[in-house]
């Protein structure tokens, strides 16, 4: 098949659907299928570039005053379609609804193209600043789900990676057919043997009880509730470590209330690592903690899962989806620090429990398994080639 996948986000960003496009592309692309990704360029004008077997045709782009790593395109649409007309896909998966997406549906519609869209966004990630003013923040909360789903309906087939996210878009007025798949996790990458030792060696991380967060440093992740727990339960006399790995616009202000609260020798900071060594950051750790209230899944949480990590997580959006309540780890009320820090504590302090969490964890992931997900894409393309759905 030639494939075409069209997203305002790509590699080398490091959100969720940008990791599960690339991954995705990857893999098409080892099975034979022709893969271009219609993406933003990283400067002011088109351009391809190869990555592995796949093309990413660029876009000319522009970075976003408020969030410096993403960028978004200026008026791409002549260039796109002039782009389409040549390689005449077979699909075209869209990934986002913004200029790039809205573009290629056009595209797809003049040249009779099917279209398959997956939804990878919440509006509150984008709102959450406005939170405090609450007629305003429902606005453009719900004027946000109007714009992604008025999209969505316009595609022949819609996916989300969960059944909480398929749920967001059918209160909010999604008509066409539908279903939830998952990013899915290649669990031949992430698995409970990798070595730690390469973590543990280069970033000096000390021979205590670890607490790991992986995945962008930003609002909607709720980062301060983890240093408020993690402070929480170094004043009840637990020597645990914090490890923080990734980075983000709103690391700086982590700092400084690690900083204030007295954290600073009991918390590191790795940023991104290598792809060879990002696997064993979660073996080196031994929970996995997230207080998000955004997530449509959580491709880190899938990671840690098939790594053998118990997860504690709050109890919001998709999460309850992967975290089972003694599970295969805890569940806490959102922004609940102390609940956050006292869950913590019992998987770490029960050595039974942490064993339990640890073997379902690894259950559960089974049915993330990226190779299969992949399979069913394929036979979605394949269907909606074919008008059977």
């Amino acid at each position: 098949m030639k494939i075409v996948l069209a997203t305002e986000s790509y590699y080398p960003n490091v959100d969720g659907g940008a990791v599960m496009e690339r991954n995705l592309s990857h893999e098409l692309a080892r099975r034979g299928h022709s893969v271009t990704i219609l993406a933003p360029a990283r400067r002011f004008e088109d351009y391809d570039e190869k990555d592995g077997d796949t093309t990413i045709a660029r876009f000319k782009a522009i970075t976003f005053p408020t969030l410096r790593e993403y960028k978004a395109t200026v008026f791409p649409y002549k260039s796109i379609k002039k782009r389409l007309y040549e390689i005449k896909p077979d699909i075209i998966h869209i990934h986002n609804p913004y200029m790039i997406g809205r573009a290629a549906l056009k595209v797809a519609r003049e040249l009779n193209i099917p279209v398959l869209g997956t939804n990878h966004l919440m509006p509150e990630n984008f709102f959450m600043h406005v939170a405090k003013f609450s007629f305003l923040y429902k606005f453009l909360k719900d004027f946000g789900w109007k714009l992604i789903v008025d999209f969505y309906n316009r595609c022949d087939f819609v996916t989300s990676p969960t059944q909480t996210a398929v749920n967001f878009l059918l209160e909010n007025g999604l008509k066409v057919k539908n279903k939830p798949l998952s990013n899915g996790i290649n669990l031949n990458v992430f698995k409970p043997d990798n070595s730690p030792e390469i973590i543990i060696k280069k970033y000096n991380i000390p021979d205590k009880k670890i607490i790991l967060y992986t995945g962008r440093i930003s609002g909607e992740k709720s980062l301060p509730v983890l240093v408020r727990a993690f402070k929480y339960i170094r004043d009840k006399g637990y020597d645990y470590h914090l490890v923080f790995a990734g980075a983000g616009r709103e690391l700086p202000n982590i700092k400084k209330l690690v900083n204030k609260l007295g954290l600073t020798d009991f918390v590191t900071y790795i940023g991104f690592l290598e792809k060879n060594e990002f696997p064993s950051v979660y073996t080196m750790a031994d929970v996995f903690a997230i207080p998000s209230t955004a997530e449509l899944q959580s491709i880190v949480v899938m990671e840690a899962m098939a790594s053998g990590l118990p997860v504690v997580a709050a109890n919001s959006g998709a999460l309850p989806e992967l975290v089972g309540d003694m599970d295969n780890g805890f569940l806490f009320e959102p922004g609940n620090y102390q609940e956050m820090g006292e869950k913590l504590i019992k998987v770490l302090e029960d050595e039974e429990l942490y064993k339990k969490f640890s073997r379902k964890s690894l259950e559960k992931i089974e049915k993330h398994n990226f190779m299969n997900i992949v399979t069913e894409v394929e036979n979605l393309y394949k269907n909606l080639i074919e008008k059977k759905i």
